[in-house]
């Protein structure tokens, strides 16, 4: 078995730069010869999809990489800590695809940042680079993996942690209303999907600026604004104004929380819990996960106290081409 490369298309448009998602496992020849071929490559040639070095191109993303994947990868974001990292990937506008998405400070913990784990502003670049970018996502037991990865230049950026919903959490909060998204709610939303963040793994990598990372998120939503990607965007409301939202994905009979944040004036007012719960109850009766980072410990004791439990970790690697 050898690793292989995808093209991710709409990340390589939103960061303006050839993206590629890396999967597989064992030999690495193949892998390497990929980004000797396209490290230089323009962003134009990398949306096609015609890169994928195992002729499936970027359609057949694993779990949070670019719409339409299979919810495998990270799915899911958290909701509960400090501008959560996202767990997902790009997010792509594929409807069914998974891309675990990210959890902010909406918890109620007092933290700031989205909630976080797949897309502001800022139209920047790549932080000044026209190399191709690589990232993977290699279970926590799978040692001998990185390994290779890190000789081919690899570096690990985030260890990402995915929960289930194993109990039925209580009621939360009446004070702040949960609904549908409503048409006058979209600026708000996206305001806060591009500046909430801080624990995604385009903000933890020190070679993506945050006005980058931040265009990224704000991007991802925006796909939810216009319903080109997802099943629900819940929206929080407290003394008639917006301060948070829950993206949410259905893959394969399992719901997912792709991406969640709340207002930096918010925090530690129990917006992330609400968000969160509004989540169980809409989804009840199938399975419900949420990925976040480890790095965001907020998120990861909120997900413990709403009911869920840790069902899988992974490795997230980043590989900036002739950086």
């Amino acid at each position: 078995m050898s690793f292989a490369a995808h093209a991710d298309a709409w990340l390589a448009e939103v960061m303006n730069r050839p993206v590629f998602r890396v999967d597989g496992s064992g030999e690495t020849t193949e892998l390497a010869a990929h980004i000797a071929a396209n490290g230089r490559a323009s962003s134009s040639g990398a949306s096609s999809g015609g890169a994928s070095t195992s002729g499936r191109g970027s359609s057949g993303a694993s779990s949070g990489d670019s719409g339409g994947g299979s919810w495998g990868d990270s799915g899911g974001g958290s909701s509960g800590g400090s501008g959560g990292g996202s767990s997902g990937d790009s997010g792509g506008g594929s409807s069914g695809g998974s891309g675990g998405g990210s959890s902010g400070s909406a918890s109620g913990t007092g933290s700031s940042g989205a909630l976080e784990g797949g897309s502001s502003g800022g139209g920047s670049s790549s932080s000044g680079s026209s190399g191709a970018f690589y990232f993977a996502k290699v279970g926590t037991d799978r040692v001998a993996d990185v390994a290779a990865l890190a000789k081919l230049g690899f570096v690990v950026v985030d260890t990402n942690v995915t929960f289930e919903l194993m109990r039925e959490p209580s009621a939360a909060s009446p004070s702040i209303e949960v609904s549908e998204v409503a048409e006058g709610d979209a600026d708000a939303v996206l305001d806060i999907a591009g500046s909430a963040f801080r624990y995604s793994r385009f903000h933890l990598d020190p070679l993506i600026s945050d006005e980058l990372a931040h265009h990224i998120k704000r991007e991802w939503i925006r796909n939810y604004v216009l319903r080109k990607r997802g099943d629900a965007l819940l929206v929080a409301h407290l003394d008639d104004r917006v301060v948070g939202f829950l993206a949410a994905i259905v893959a394969h009979g399992t719901a997912i929380i792709d991406l969640v944040a709340v207002a930096s004036d918010a925090n530690g007012l129990g917006v992330g819990s609400a968000l969160t719960l509004a989540f169980a109850q809409k989804y009840r009766g199938m399975s419900r996960i949420v990925g976040t980072q480890v790095a965001n410990v907020p998120s990861v004791r909120l997900y413990t106290k709403l009911g869920f439990s840790l069902v899988r970790s992974q490795y997230v690697l980043h590989h900036h081409a002739n950086r």
